[in-house]
């Protein structure tokens, strides 16, 4: 029994084609009786693929056809394929060697008679100067166009973005320095129209009256009358009196036209200016003025003889009273007349020191009175007076 090598169907007996598939049956029986064709045998090269597909697919089982060869036409003997044994199969190709992709890449050059020297080499950007200076002037364009070129145009980007900042540099220093400039001149215009104002202020306070004789001002630390060019500043616990209460101490009345306390004798008038008192033990210090046309009835005295005659008749009816001799006594930047004098009243045993300066026939006179709880001299109280500008 043998099989179609083809099909693999049984083959019964020696026919010379298979009865299902009509493949070249070879035989020895066929090969003896010559009955097989003339056909070259197939090549090793021929054989080797078929046979290894045969090797990766195996035959399914075949089913039995009712294939019948036509009689009057014969089927054309196929081909019959032979198992060859490994060797005798087709050797690849022999592959070419590996070569680096630069080596391919110069290959490929040398194919095309590639010239590296005929390639134009590409030209260096140059930034805009334009562009840079719309940038500097209108930093907003500046910053738009660093987005738009950053990649195509590197250096005009940076030139544009560079000049941007510049001026935004510029002008914010322009801007603080401005502010600056025109908050050093507000100050200024202030400090100027508050020195105004004070000296308003002091002008209206220092009203002229009476042949144009100034009064002076005082405030919580110093007393300036720059009209007979002296000021004092208050010893320590000393405070300065009001009007009122100057007026009520000395029995006064406050004038109508200047509201300074006043008193007022048989032969003259005087104003008291100030009055600063120790509120330790009642030492004060107080400053009169005697206007010129006040000073009728003794127009012909001297400074030093008008003086003399206030000490004298102010302490009329004093009790124990000693007056000093008339000295010259410098008062700031100035020399005056000075005078001394002793007394007791309501049993309090009491020290003053009297100077004058005179001014355009007024006389200004500064009386400095100490009590026995007063450890200071009246006179050293001049220490504290000064040159009024």
């Amino acid at each position: 029994m043998s099989f179609c090598p083809n099909c693999g169907s049984e083959i019964n007996g020696n026919p010379l084609f298979c009865p299902e598939c009509g493949a070249y049956l070879m035989n020895a029986e066929n090969q003896e009786n010559g009955a097989a064709p003339q056909q070259s045998q197939p090549t090793p090269e021929q054989q080797a693929p078929v046979f290894a597909q045969q090797q990766q697919q195996p035959h399914p089982p075949v089913q039995q056809s009712s294939y019948q060869p036509h009689e009057q036409q014969p089927q054309q003997p196929t081909q019959q394929t032979y198992y060859q044994p490994p060797t005798q199969q087709q050797q690849p190709a022999q592959q070419a060697p590996y070569q680096p992709p630069v080596q391919q890449q110069q290959q490929a050059y040398n194919s095309y008679n590639y010239d590296p020297s005929a390639v134009q080499p590409m030209q260096e950007e140059k930034a805009s100067t334009g562009l840079a200076i719309l940038s500097f002037f209108i930093p907003l364009v500046g910053l738009i166009l660093f987005f738009v070129k950053k990649n195509k145009q590197p250096k005009t980007a940076k030139a544009c973005i560079t000049a941007a900042a510049i001026s935004i540099l510029l002008s914010t220093v322009v801007s603080l320095t401005s502010k600056n400039k025109l908050k050093n001149e507000v100050a200024k215009l202030d400090e100027i129209t508050t020195v105004a104002s004070s000296e308003e202020t002091t002008e209206s306070a220092e009203q002229p009256a009476y042949d144009g004789v100034v009064y002076g001002t005082f405030d919580d630390k110093e007393y300036v009358n720059k009209y007979f060019g002296v000021k004092y500043t208050l010893p320590e616990n000393f405070a300065f009196d009001s009007y009122e209460n100057i007026a009520n101490s000395t029995g006064d009345q406050l004038d109508s036209e200047t509201g300074l306390p006043m008193t007022s004798y048989s032969t003259m008038k005087f104003y008291f200016d100030s009055m600063a008192v120790s509120t330790v033990n009642g030492s004060n210090i107080t400053t009169m003025i005697f206007p010129a046309n006040f000073l009728s009835d003794y127009a012909d005295l001297k400074p030093d003889e008008y003086l003399q005659s206030v000490v004298e008749g102010g302490m009329g009816s004093r009790d124990n009273v000693n007056i000093s001799d008339l000295y010259s006594l410098a008062v700031g930047d100035q020399t005056c007349y000075a005078m001394d004098a002793t007394f007791s009243s309501e049993g309090v045993d009491l020290k003053t020191t009297y100077f004058i300066i005179e001014k355009d026939g007024s006389m200004f006179i500064t009386q400095i009175m100490t009590t026995s709880n007063d450890t200071m001299e009246p006179k050293a109280y001049t220490a504290y007076f000064s040159a009024a500008e």
